[in-house]
């Protein structure tokens, strides 16, 4: 891999500088930029050549908040579902060049500014439902059979406290992980207004030695749990949840000086965003991961300036965008 960036990506004037999560539609590029505090703006760009990206337009949101995960629906028409300020926000991308703004549902007990207690951490759109993260509220429900009409149709608290920040729902299977803490909840939604708890599904995060570990964000690819570990380590924590009433510790790395971040995962590779730099992990074999390569947001050799805050490394075939 190439230490040295080919291309930088910006939103415009009033880019913050304070990108998110992107994703690949139809052959575009789109980048949610938003910081904690809101507003900011969608930006998609022509990646034809990901050396010389073309930014084709910037549409500027009202409310739009750290967009940690991105919902996509082709259910009604095609739409993407964003956190909000006070709930979620829907958006009309049948023309991906030129994203409209549909609906905002606010959903209660939802407030700023605290970044963590009240929020939305991030969503899950198995249509036509949006299972929402909600922190310390727990879950949400909405029924966005018609986008410009969001439903909260239902709510979820935990038994055992579980602030609830990455949200994953695979068929009946709806996985949440704690944002900043230990604990991962495995529900049952086969009803899927009505999460129920899955027996054994309920679990500690630890490291090998069993220790129990924070972890910032996760993500589901297979049968497997893979988490950002927090600081103490940082680096990566994989967990098999193929028998969900059964997960278990496979492996794990942690560099030094790292603190996750945010984890996706393609083919046999995990990238971590670790703070003040990216890895990249092999994963072949998950019980003896091993670190491959490390990516800084500055430029190759200048390593003295403070590049801010390295959370998410997102591979996009043959490219990485740190």
């Amino acid at each position: 891999p190439s230490a040295t960036p080919c291309a930088f990506l910006d939103g415009g004037d009033g880019d913050t500088d304070h990108h998110n999560g992107l994703f690949m539609i139809d052959g575009y590029l789109v980048m949610p930029w938003a910081p904690e505090w809101a507003d900011g703006g969608i930006s998609v760009f022509d990646f034809s050549n990901a050396c010389s990206p073309k930014r084709l337009n910037t549409v500027e949101t009202v409310a739009m908040r750290e967009t940690h995960a991105t919902g996509l629906s082709q259910h009604a028409g095609r739409w993407v579902a964003v956190p909000h300020l006070k709930g979620i926000s829907f958006w009309d991308i049948s023309d991906v060049t030129t994203p409209v703004f549909g609906s905002t549902l606010e959903l209660p007990g939802v407030f700023y500014p605290d970044a963590y207690a009240r929020v939305v951490m991030s969503l899950f759109w198995q249509a036509p439902y949006v299972y929402v993260a909600g922190a310390d509220n727990g879950l949400y429900i909405v029924d966005a059979t018609d986008p410009l009409s969001p439903e909260l149709v239902a709510t979820y608290n935990f038994e055992v406290p579980l602030r609830a920040g990455g949200i994953f729902a695979v068929g009946n299977l709806l996985a949440v992980s704690a944002a900043e803490g230990t604990r991962t909840a495995l529900l049952d939604i086969s009803d899927p207004t009505a999460p129920a708890p899955i027996p054994g599904g309920t679990f500690e995060v630890t490291d090998e030695t069993g220790t129990p570990r924070e972890v910032y964000h996760s993500h589901l690819n297979g049968d497997k749990l893979w988490y950002a570990r927090k600081g103490g380590g940082g680096g990566l924590i994989v967990y098999d949840i193929k028998n969900t009433s059964a997960p278990g510790y496979l492996g794990g790395n942690s560099p030094p000086n790292s603190n996750g971040g945010y984890v996706f995962v393609k083919d046999q590779q995990a990238f971590v965003g670790e703070s003040n730099f990216g890895d990249v992990f092999d994963v072949s074999n998950p019980s003896d991961v091993k670190l491959e390569h490390t990516f800084h947001l500055q430029s190759d050799g200048d390593l003295t300036t403070d590049p801010g805050d390295f959370d998410t490394l997102i591979p996009l075939g043959n490219i990485v965008i740190a």
